[in-house]
């Protein structure tokens, strides 16, 4: 065997070990009720907590094998979490980096564990994440996008 062989072999036993760490990870169970009437679609949370569940263990810069070590976390990322969100209504979420936006909507997909509370989905849920771009131009043509300029729209 030649020696990128071996190299094949080992990242393919190094990607094999990783795959099995996530087949080991807690599925989180979810239950919704997808079929409802408009008026009674919505999304409700009371007194919720949620976390990721998993974090990647601190002091990982000195490793060579670029092995990433997970451990559990027990502690909320969220908590006190209350809102009920009907068909045809709006909530907006606002806040500084870090302050648990990204958290509020992976939890609402229920991608994260909710660890106390309960969070209730009645209905379709639909998520399209922003990747947020400036052209290299003026403020107004990045607002009208190449269209003509017209204040009663911008």
């Amino acid at each position: 065997m030649t020696l990128y062989t071996m190299s094949t072999i080992a990242q393919l036993l190094v990607l094999f070990e990783r795959l099995g760490d996530v087949f080991k990870m807690e599925e989180y169970k979810k239950v919704r009720k997808e079929d409802c009437a408009p008026t009674e679609c919505g999304v409700t949370a009371k007194d919720a907590a949620f976390s990721w569940g998993y974090r990647v263990k601190d002091d990982q810069s000195a490793k060579k094998n670029f092995q990433v070590e997970l451990e559990t976390v027990d502690t909320p990322t969220l908590q006190n979490v209350n809102f009920d969100l009907r068909h045809n209504s709006l909530l907006m979420v606002a806040g500084k980096i870090g302050s648990g936006k990204t958290t509020l909507l992976y939890s609402i997909m229920e991608e994260n564990r909710r660890m106390k509370g309960s969070l209730d989905i009645r209905g379709r849920i639909a998520y399209v994440e922003q990747e947020p771009f400036i052209f290299s131009s003026t403020v107004e043509e990045n607002i009208t996008f190449g269209l003509e300029y017209c204040e009663e729209r911008f």
